[in-house]
This record gives C-alpha cells, sequence and structure tokens, in this order.
C-alpha cells in the first residue's frame, strides 16, 4: 500500500512537472500591430521548443498600467514611458550574448529604448512624413529632402487667382494638423513627458507658430482663402488631390504613401519633410520589450532573436509580396524596419519607388520620450492649440497670439 501510494505521489508530481514544462514552452504576445499575428505563425513554425500566440491590444502602455495579466513579449508604441519602462526587463544580457547585434540597428532609435545604460526596449519599425507631388513638377535634389522654406517658394510660383479667388494653391500647412504638429517638433518645440503632463520649449513653439503664420499670410493671403480653396478643390484623398493639379504638394507617412499601388506611384514624386537638413521621426515607433512579470522569459528572448534576424525580415519581406500582403500593410509592422540592412538594402526591392529616395538616418529628428496618453493630449490640446495659434486674417500681425502654457490654463479655468 504504501509502494501503491508513493506511486501515485511520483505520477502526480510528473504530471505536474509535465504541466508545467508545457506551459513553459507558450508565451504570450500583446501588440497594437496586427501583422504579429503572422509574424508568431512563423516563429512557430520556425521551431518546435516554444510556442507564442498574439493578443491584439490597443494600447498596450495603458493596459500594462491597469491590469493584473501577464503578458511576455510587449510590441506597440508609446512603451518608453517613465511608468510603462519600469515593467520590462533589461534586454543588455540578450545583446550582450550576440543572440541580437545592436549595430545592426539604427542607433538613434536603439538609444531612445535605453533608460540610463539598460536596453529596456529594441526598436521595431518607424515611419518618416513625406510630401508628394506630380512627378517632375520640381527640380530634383541630392539628399531627397525638402523644407518649408522650399514649401513656401515653389508653392507661391504655382499659385494662381482669377476673379473668383484662388484656382491653383500650390500647398497650405493648415491643410493637414499633422502638418502643423510636425513643424512644431521640426522647430525643437521637444514635447516630452514630464511627472504629472509633459513639457515643451515655448520659445521654439512660438517661432514655429510665427513661420507657419508667415507662410499663410504671404503665400495664401490668409485662413480663410486657404480653408475656402480646401474646401472647393481639396475633398478628396491626397492623391487625387495631387493628379487633378489643382495644388502642388500633400502631406502624407510614408506607410500611407508606399501602400499606394504601382500605377499610383507611377504618377507621383516625393520629398522627405526636413527642417535644417533633419527629418522628424513619426511620433509612433513601434518597440518591443520583455515583461518583467511574464511567466515564459526564454520563450520571450527566442522570439526576439527570431525577430530580429536579417533572415527573418527577409523572409517576412518576401512572403508579403508573394502572397499580396504588402497592399494591407507596409514593411515590418507597418513601417521601415529598425535594421538598418533590411530598410536600404531589401525594401527597394519590394517598394521600388525608394530607390533614389532612401531615408537619410544621419538626418534623423527621434522623438522624446512621451507620456503614454500622448495621443488624447495631443488630440484634446496641442492640435486645438496649433489650429488656434496659426490662424490669421489677411491684415493680422504674425506675432498675436498666445502661448501653449496659456492657452493650457485658458481651457483649464473655463472648464472648472
Amino acid at each position: 500500500m504504501k509502494q501503491k501510494l508513493t506511486y501515485c505521489i511520483l505520477i502526480t508530481i510528473a504530471f505536474l512537472l509535465s504541466c508545467t514544462r508545457a506551459e513553459d514552452r507558450i508565451a504570450v504576445l500583446w501588440t497594437s500591430c496586427p501583422e504579429f499575428a503572422r509574424y508568431c505563425e512563423l516563429f512557430n513554425r520556425s521551431q518546435s521548443k516554444y510556442k507564442i500566440v498574439a493578443r491584439y491590444v490597443a494600447n498596450p502602455s495603458l493596459d500594462l498600467l491597469e491590469t493584473d495579466e501577464r503578458p511576455d513579449v510587449v510590441v506597440g508604441s508609446w512603451l518608453k514611458g517613465a511608468e510603462v519602462r519600469k515593467k520590462f526587463i533589461s534586454l543588455n544580457s540578450l545583446l550582450k550574448e550576440t543572440a541580437i547585434d545592436p549595430d545592426i540597428f539604427y542607433p538613434e532609435l536603439l538609444n531612445l529604448g535605453k533608460s540610463d545604460s539598460k536596453q529596456m526596449l529594441l526598436p521595431v519599425s518607424f515611419n518618416l512624413p513625406a510630401l508628394i507631388f506630380r512627378k517632375d513638377a520640381i527640380q530634383p535634389t541630392d539628399d531627397f529632402t525638402i523644407s518649408l522654406d522650399e514649401i513656401q517658394k515653389l508653392s507661391a510660383q504655382y499659385t494662381r487667382t482669377d476673379r473668383n479667388g484662388y484656382t491653383y494653391m500650390g500647398f497650405a500647412p493648415r491643410w493637414d494638423t499633422e502638418f502643423l504638429y510636425l513643424t512644431a517638433k521640426g522647430y525643437n518645440a521637444t514635447f516630452e513627458e514630464q511627472t504629472g503632463f509633459f513639457s515643451w520649449s515655448e520659445t521654439s513653439l512660438k517661432n514655429a507658430v510665427t513661420a507657419l503664420r508667415s507662410f499663410t499670410l504671404e503665400t495664401n493671403t490668409s485662413t480663410k482663402a486657404e480653408t475656402d480653396f480646401q474646401f472647393k478643390y481639396l475633398y478628396n484623398n491626397a492623391y487625387t488631390a495631387i493628379t487633378s493639379g489643382r495644388c502642388l504638394f500633400q502631406y502624407l507617412r510614408s506607410d500611407d504613401l508606399l501602400q499606394l499601388d504601382q500605377d499610383k506611384m507611377a504618377s507621383l514624386d516625393f520629398r522627405w519633410l526636413a527642417f535644417n537638413k533633419r527629418t522628424p521621426l513619426d511620433d509612433e515607433v513601434v518597440y518591443a520589450g520583455i515583461y518583467t512579470n511574464g511567466r515564459n522569459k526564454d520563450c520571450a528572448r527566442a522570439f526576439l532573436t527570431f525577430l530580429f534576424s536579417v533572415d527573418t525580415q527577409k523572409h517576412i519581406l518576401l512572403e508579403n509580396s508573394q502572397l499580396g500582403i504588402s497592399s494591407m500593410g507596409f514593411g515590418i509592422a507597418g513601417g521601415f524596419s529598425s535594421i538598418r540592412s533590411i530598410t536600404e538594402n531589401i525594401f527597394p526591392t519590394y517598394y521600388p519607388a525608394l530607390l533614389f529616395h532612401l531615408p537619410q538616418s544621419s538626418g534623423f529628428m527621434s522623438p522624446h520620450v512621451l507620456p503614454s496618453n500622448w495621443l488624447d493630449i495631443k488630440k484634446e490640446i496641442i492640435i486645438p492649440y496649433l489650429k488656434v495659434a496659426c490662424e490669421i486674417d489677411s491684415d493680422a500681425s504674425i506675432s498675436e497670439f498666445t502661448t501653449l502654457g496659456n492657452y493650457i490654463n485658458l481651457n483649464k479655468s473655463r472648464r472648472e
């Protein structure tokens, strides 16, 4: 009887250990990038030791602050904030073990994932701002960038009027509020996380607003003229606005631009938007990290090693092309790959428009660390302020606008 009891105990222990080992082979990935469902599938097919499953989470950074759930890998934007960053383990050992060579990354992106000397996050993908125009509409430039001054000069030359107003207008920054925001970033407004809120450079922001107001006043006469022209002629998408010939430039983010089909791309050209020869990266740089309370860190490390392999990303891009998936999403996780050789050597194979328009990494302007709720702050505070501050009448002085600090305080007092 004693022997039978001992045997049963041993069988139970063995069963529990086998269950634990099975669980340790399965990891859970939270991501705001739908593409990772397929990346997880590719990883599972590539080996038999581990399994990983993807779960879509619209904003993983906010969910990590509000839940007791324990994902193993987290991939998304806005993970660099101080409170969220604490929830990841250091990846220094993963890089030191040469499983992932740190030299493969764009250094500006890799450094943004550090906290002190610890590499807490690894960059996955990024996007850039572009100005599109009809092919041969402007003279080529060596570095394939365009500045606000150049946009204004060319726009002024393109503008035409008749007795009913503007019939052709080169460009107006107010046509796209994202362009207003990019200009603020380009002028070093330095939006950045600060305990309890965010910080910025009031002087730099004022300089950006002054430049934007000058553009409207000197090139398009008034805010009303720009708005009326947009309502009358530019009611479709950016591509149609350009091909109609009514305007010279339209703003597009790189992922939207490079997802256009080849027939449309054949009639277009583009330049990367630059300020003092530096191109501001889109804020929503995608990062990956290993959650500190995750159960399956070995699987998480194996997955990141797989993801940041040059061969893996080559295979992803090839499969995108073969399956026609490239029409539903751009590049790696919706953007340029953080692996420099992939973006510079492999992307042009699948996106021929990049052959003579490769991003100039020496001129990248990386975003600062922003709070996890930055999208809400931007929507509710930054964009409304820029719209108000940049609005003028034809006889308005370019100095007559309030500061962002005053704008925030005024709106706060109104709410109270």
